[in-house]
């Protein structure tokens, strides 16, 4: 419940301050959009969660490794989720804009800043 209520006021934030990032009708549409994404969201963690175990494990591997270890433990972790959270934030965004027709994206460049936005407060904030 909490993560619904942080992630729609992440979409009320960004509707307000990026152009091109339009939630139109009642403030109730924003709670949907984010109910859309988080359900979204949920599914592809659970699609994708064979994939992430076995990039974790792999970065664990390379790990081992004297030069590669330290950039992979230090900031490497926190760069590979942040870029999977990036895409998979976009796509989700892209579907839900082909889908709702109260939420639209006018260019593609709202829908990577607005991405851009969400991943980093996901990954910031672990929601």
């Amino acid at each position: 419940m909490l993560s619904l209520i942080f992630t729609t006021v992440v979409f009320a934030l960004i509707s307000i301050f990026l152009p091109g990032f339009t939630v139109s009708g009642s403030k109730l549409n924003l709670v949907w959009l984010a109910l859309g994404y988080l359900i979204l969201l949920s599914l592809s963690n659970f699609i994708l969660a064979p994939f992430t175990i076995a990039l974790g494990f792999l970065l664990s591997i390379i790990s081992i490794i004297p030069i590669i270890g330290p950039i992979i433990a230090g900031a490497g972790e926190l760069f590979a989720a942040f870029v999977l959270t990036f895409g998979l934030t976009l796509i989700l965004l892209i579907i839900l804009d082909a889908a709702m027709d109260s939420f639209k994206m006018r260019s593609k460049w709202a829908a990577l800043l607005a991405s851009l936005i969400l991943s980093v407060v996901r990954v910031l904030f672990l929601i």
